[in-house]
């Protein structure tokens, strides 16, 4: 008696022959189709067996193991194919999705940062509230206290007699310089 072959070992490798399992999955569909053929037209079990076993036998001695491994992977090359386009079809659309978001929110963002120029513009070109604000804030109020006090300075100098101005020059020139000069008429 001769050893049966079995198709598993002929069409599997291994546990990750995904190939060869679809390969296995087609002949035992194929098989199957063909014993539910002939039980629904009526043929005994035995003629079943037969069949299904001349089947098998056909199989392994033609190039049938071949044609399944052929469809198994051309099945399996069209599943990755229809899955990575689902993919790239799904990621298409959320990428346009977060453009799309993208592009209002930098309108959004735009918007708002030229109208918030507008208002600081709007507000530049109040000159009282800026001159209250210079005077109020740090530096430019000692600035302030100095243009005061020439302007004081200036106003004693106008209604001072001609000795008094070239005495109040004089000890203003002495206290800068640090040097004691006199003015000579």
């Amino acid at each position: 008696m001769l050893d049966k072959k079995w198709v598993f070992k002929e069409l599997v490798k291994d546990d990750r022959d995904f190939v060869g399992l679809l390969a296995y999955a087609m002949y035992k569909h194929k098989k199957h189709t063909l014993a539910s053929t002939l039980r629904d037209k009526g043929n005994s079990e035995d003629v079943i067996i037969q069949r299904t076993q001349d089947f098998h036998d056909n199989a392994l001695d033609s190039n049938s193991l071949r044609v399944y491994q052929e469809e198994a992977k051309t099945y399996l090359n069209s599943l990755i194919a229809n899955i990575e386009q689902e993919h790239k079809t799904r990621f298409e659309k959320e990428k346009n999705t977060l453009e799309a978001k993208l592009k209002a929110d930098l309108r959004k963002q735009k918007k708002e940062l030229i109208d918030d120029i507008s208002k600081y513009k709007a507000q530049d070109t109040n000159w009282p509230y800026r001159i209250f604000v210079w005077i109020l804030s740090g530096m430019p109020s000692a600035v302030a206290a100095i243009i005061i006090t020439l302007v004081v300075y200036a106003g004693a100098m106008a209604m001072a007699g001609e000795d008094q101005k070239k005495e109040v020059i004089s000890e203003m020139v002495q206290k800068l310089s640090g040097v004691s000069t006199s003015i000579k008429e």
